[in-house]
């Protein structure tokens, strides 16, 4: 009898000890967030989705955030989520080159420096509290659009004082500021160097067949110097070819080299750290689509992406997904690696200009690459199609809300 009990026993404590491992497997792999279709079952598997009645409506509606319960075997609760209900984005693939060409909502200060006086070594911008990565907004109550106004505008103070408006960290400030009369180039100089435009090549995503409204890159455009998202006050894209390819290899990233052909395909009207978007001038509404896979739907495993390497048309390339990271954010959801000999010739793996390709998996668009590693150009971060997907479902209502 004893003997039966120290079996049961030793049942019972290995039954807990396992149920609580898979508890905390759970808590440590399941994701925060969920998005599922209305009418989309739980899924079959050891953890499910619980959504937690809402009093108010009593029910789940489509386009609303929800509570939720992760369970294991639908019975033990894991930890708390939060759900979506949302339609499935069903877009056209992209892969294609384009150039993008934006101007910033004020001037960047890229870096500061002193002016030759001939009372010595002064630095107005130091003195006004100015420093890289700024974005000046407006200097003596004038809006400014271009450096070239805002040397002029220094040039009619004459070293008057003027009140700067600034942009740091997301938020404005204001200060004063007093340009300095150089005895080396015998005008009034502000001891900055400033920024008020970008321009390169990157790869489009997908883009809306009902409206045109696109997605591309999967990271923000940012100043090469200071690494600061610009602040966008309009921009375009256009039409691009590639030259070559600068390969990648270990501690060196490698580069696509294009250029614009000139013609315009459509304007840019967000950029953001999940990307640029905006609308296309002409598109093909009757071009074939794929849906979207929302984060909880992408796995490890075997992949494409959709990339163009050369002067010709988007191909296919074979990669697998090693990570999948739903809480990562900056285009960090997704290991992806290289394992297509073809592309590994041409480039050694991801290269700038590349970013943006999208990622396909089990017939759907589940990211677009962001970012290589540079010490190992095989490998790279993408970032998730839905979150892109969102970006672009937002920008088409705004522009027809806009729609007269």
């Amino acid at each position: 009898m004893q003997k039966t009990i120290r079996r049961l026993s030793a049942c019972v404590c290995l039954s807990v000890a396992v149920l609580l491992s898979l508890v905390v497997y759970g808590f440590v792999t399941m994701p925060d967030s969920y998005t599922r279709l209305e009418t989309e079952p739980a899924p079959r598997s050891l953890f499910t989705l619980t959504p937690v009645t809402v009093r108010q409506t009593g029910a789940i509606e489509p386009g609303g955030d929800y509570n939720a319960l992760v369970k294991l075997f639908r019975a033990i609760p894991v930890k708390r989520a939060k759900l979506t209900v949302s339609a499935r984005s069903v877009v056209v693939p992209g892969g294609g080159i384009f150039g993008l060409r934006l101007y910033t909502a004020g001037v960047i200060v890229v870096e500061t420096e002193t002016v030759e006086t001939e009372n010595g070594s002064v630095s107005p911008a130091k003195e006004a509290g100015l420093q890289p990565g700024d974005v000046i907004l407006s200097l003596g109550g004038e809006t400014v659009r271009s450096h070239t106004q805002f040397s002029a505008l220094l040039a009619d103070a004459e070293g008057a004082p003027l009140e700067v408006v600034f942009q740091r960290d997301g938020l404005q400030k204001k200060t004063t500021f007093r340009a300095a009369y150089s005895t080396v180039y015998e005008r009034y100089m502000a001891g900055l160097w400033v920024r008020d435009s970008a321009a390169g090549i990157g790869t489009m995503t997908f883009y809306d067949p009902e409206n045109g409204v696109y997605a591309g890159l999967g990271h923000a455009v940012c100043d090469v110097d200071t690494g600061e998202v610009l602040p966008m006050y309009e921009g375009d894209i256009v039409a691009a070819t590639i030259h070559g390819c600068k390969k990648g290899v270990p501690g060196q990233a490698g580069e696509l080299r294009g250029s614009f052909t000139g013609e315009r395909i459509g304007t840019l009207a967000l950029n953001t750290n999940s990307g640029v978007y905006g609308v296309l001038d002409d598109w093909d509404g009757n071009a074939a689509t794929l849906e979207v896979a929302f984060p909880d739907e992408v796995e490890t495993g075997d992949a494409q992406i959709l990339s163009t390497v050369n002067d010709g048309a988007p191909q296919a390339f074979n990669v697998t997904i090693e990570k999948v990271a739903p809480r990562d954010g900056e285009g960090r959801n997704l290991i992806v690696r290289v394992t297509d000999e073809r592309l590994l010739a041409v480039t050694g793996g991801i290269v700038q200009g590349m970013s943006g390709s999208p990622v396909l998996q089990n017939g759907r668009i589940v990211g677009a690459i962001t970012h290589v590693f540079v010490n190992d150009p095989q490998r790279g971060y993408a970032i998730f199609a839905q979150t892109m997907a969102g970006f672009c479902r937002a920008l088409a209502q705004e522009e027809t809300d806009a729609a007269p």
